[in-house]
């Protein structure tokens, strides 16, 4: 008898321990479960925010793109001015009978339908004199020419454009 409940003590002992480490493996199996599945909604989650952010990625790249085309047309369009501004200036001094190789158009300054610049002779005897032109009916004119103008004299002009 005694051997017969050893025997039954350790196969209830041994069944109490399988029932719990069955019970201990299931509660485990389900909790890894419940882990992937949050891994998965966490995963699908950020593929749907990565792609969100590459399309926004896009967007901000095709804006810059037409930022730096828009900032090389208006380089473009203010050198055209400068240019024009340059030969209005020069043809005034060829009309003067000077040589406009001689001088240099330096500090041009335009905004709006205002401009500013100075011919600088290349001989140091001579002195610089400041042009200001205006735009009208979309050509640059040379309102004036003088060593002592000011913006005072043309309230109505940008200050910027005065040295």
């Amino acid at each position: 008898m005694k051997k017969s409940t050893i025997l039954l003590t350790f196969s209830a002992i041994v069944v109490l321990f399988l029932g719990a480490g069955t019970g201990t493996l299931y509660y485990l199996n389900q909790q890894v479960k419940s882990a992937k599945e949050d891994l998965r909604t966490e995963l699908k989650s950020l593929n749907q925010e990565n792609a969100e952010l590459k399309a926004d990625l896009k967007e901000l790249e095709e804006q810059a793109k037409k930022a730096e085309e828009k900032i090389e047309e208006t380089e473009t369009e203010a050198k055209d001015e400068e240019d024009l501004i340059t030969q209005v200036i020069e043809k005034a001094i060829d009309n003067m009978a000077l040589d406009p190789g001689d001088f240099d158009v330096i500090n041009i300054k335009h905004k709006n339908d205002w401009a500013a610049a100075q011919a600088a002779p290349k001989d140091s005897s001579m002195e610089t004199e400041l042009f200001v032109l205006q735009k009208k009916n979309g050509t640059w004119t040379i309102i004036d020419q003088g060593t002592g103008l000011g913006h005072s004299d043309y309230p109505d002009s940008p200050p910027e454009l005065w040295p």
